[in-house]
């Protein structure tokens, strides 16, 4: 078992090695947020400095990142919508971002 507040004490995160779970709650109120099942067991995990994610290494080797997205909370929410751009700005080639933001652009109303 595995558990530990992330670095903001915003969320608890709590690893069930029999069942190979990860679990994450939000520590003002207890409310699970998310439920996780692990392709291998873990042998560590740690949350990023800011609490928006966690890093999980496998016994196996693998490593595997997950975002901590509380879908009753805004600011996670934008975070996460953030994210998602980032990363797709950052695969996608100049004239084609320009193009995908300029239609993008005309369904923003």
């Amino acid at each position: 078992m595995i558990t530990f507040f992330t670095p903001t004490n915003i969320h608890v995160i709590y690893y069930n090695k029999g069942k190979r779970t990860i679990r994450v709650f939000r520590a003002a109120d207890g409310l699970l947020i998310a439920d996780m099942k692990c392709p291998a067991k873990v042998r560590q995990a740690i949350a990023t400095s800011d609490g928006q994610a966690l890093v999980v290494g496998y016994e196996d080797g693998a490593v595997q990142m997950f975002l901590i997205v509380d879908r009753f909370e805004p600011e996670s929410i934008e975070h996460l919508k953030n994210w998602r751009k980032q990363q797709w700005e950052a695969t996608v080639d100049e004239p084609v971002q320009k193009e995908i933001s300029d239609k993008q652009s005309d369904l923003d109303i």
